[in-house]
């Protein structure tokens, strides 16, 4: 192995190895750190991979293609829904029958999102050095504007909604597929910063097309013939080294000079044992669980198209009582839960409102196979209530519940240099984005 890499890259999900050979390719040399993993179910979609990042890595040369999904779908209660659609035109076209009222306004709310996704950019770019985000913005042309849109940004995500869309299955809708991902609430402070996010174009979820290469094999071919350094294991030890540098070790005798440290999402952060103070505490006390459903018989999927996301909920009270459930250690009642279909016999749900430990009257402690079991039958009961027949029709359960260890000490507590960036819709772009702004940040 070399002595010296301008990245390590902490993760080997889809977002850690595009962010990897982006760097690679860009003339870094770079290490990826992929720890052992536990058992895991693979998502069926992934982050929408966009034309810059295409040609970045030349997809085009590894007989890959992808399929967009066809829509998000909210299955509320009493047998209400609501559904959007990757262009704003065609969300809206279908929203002028059923809610006119939301399918004049979602356009516009879109608009400004994205604007202010672009601001939020540009702040961040103002930002690099260091200088405050508020003190950065005056000493550009737009300096006022730039204020105002911070402001939006810090504030919760509920009140930008209310601002533009007054309830209504519409505003369930767009609250519940926006906030899941981190098992928000939507009132807390700077949660509206997922909005901009979200209605970014590379937000839309996509799945490897019929015939193509696996992404995630495409991916670590890319990554091996871009000259990235494949590890497994963890990091035991890191020290400044320099005036801007890291002297990192795995347990030998050998140091490695790194000189940036990234991480694609703060999973990869806290699987790598990363704590970052105040930073550590993310959407709660926070895990998230996966189910996966093998079928006997096929099941007719709601509005009859298997290849959307679908997401249940009675209501937005679901997403607030749900994260105070596993803030304080409890398991949700009816929490919100996102599914997708894997070809006719397969289907695989997800939560994100998961308590990392529980607290009982004895106090916390960790997880047992009886609350898997639990878990499992409150995530069943949450499908069963959309789709019918479901129990009688499932051959095979499973669940995995991904929590947060505790590391003994944090080996990053000294670092340098390292960039992390949150829970985002559109990873894939955002990583990329950020592993270039590290680069120019010198």
């Amino acid at each position: 192995m070399a002595s010296a890499f301008d990245f390590l890259i902490a993760g080997d999900d889809a977002p850690s190895l595009i962010a990897a050979a982006a760097a690679a390719r860009a003339g870094a040399s770079t290490l990826i750190v992929a720890p052992k993993k536990n058992k895991q179910i693979a998502p069926p979609s992934f982050p929408d991979i966009p034309n810059f990042v295409w040609r970045r890595l030349n997809l085009q040369d590894h007989n890959f293609s992808l399929q967009p999904v066809s829509a998000r779908i909210t299955l509320l209660d009493d047998g209400v829904s609501a559904q959007s659609f990757r262009t704003d035109r065609e969300t809206a076209e279908t929203l002028q029958y059923d809610d006119p009222d939301a399918a004049a306004l979602l356009p516009v709310f879109s608009d400004e999102m994205r604007a202010l996704g672009a601001s939020a950019d540009k702040i961040n770019d103002s930002n690099a050095e260091g200088v405050p985000a508020a003190l950065a913005v005056l000493f550009d042309d737009d300096g006022l504007s730039d204020l105002s849109d911070l402001s939006k940004l810090s504030g919760a995500a509920n009140e930008v909604l209310d601002d533009y869309l007054n309830g209504g299955p519409v505003s369930s809708h767009i609250s519940t597929h926006a906030l899941s991902l981190a098992g928000l609430g939507g009132e807390e402070a700077g949660s509206a910063q997922i909005f901009p996010e979200f209605f970014d174009d590379a937000a839309w979820r996509a799945r490897t097309a019929k015939g193509s290469q696996p992404l995630m094999k495409i991916l670590h071919k890319i990554c091996a013939e871009s000259g990235v350094v494949m590890q497994e294991g963890m990091v035991s030890d890191i020290s400044p080294e320099g005036a801007k540098a890291n002297s990192v070790s795995f347990g030998n005798d050998e140091k490695i000079r790194i000189n940036r440290i990234f991480f694609a999402s703060p999973d990869s952060a806290a699987e790598a044992g990363y704590s970052p103070g105040a930073a550590r505490q993310t959407a709660f006390n926070g895990a998230s669980a996966t189910l996966r459903l093998r079928l006997r018989k096929p099941i007719a999927a709601p509005a009859g198209d298997k290849s959307a996301i679908f997401q249940i909920v009675d209501g937005t009270c679901d997403l607030r009582a749900s994260r105070h459930a596993a803030l304080t250690g409890k398991l949700p009642e009816k929490p919100p839960v996102q599914f997708e279909f894997v070809g006719d016999n397969e289907i695989v749900a997800h939560t994100a409102y998961i308590p990392n430990k529980l607290c009982d009257e004895e106090g916390w402690r960790a997880w047992t196979g009886q609350d898997r079991q639990l878990l499992m039958r409150i995530m069943m009961d949450r499908l069963s209530s959309r789709l019918d027949d479901l129990g009688a029709k499932v051959r095979k359960q499973e669940i995995v519940i991904q929590t947060t260890r505790e590391p003994m000490r944090d080996v990053y507590a000294r670092a340098r240099n390292i960039y992390m960036q949150s829970k985002r819709h559109n990873a894939i772009a955002a990583a990329v984005k950020l592993v270039d702004r590290a680069l120019n940040d010198g």
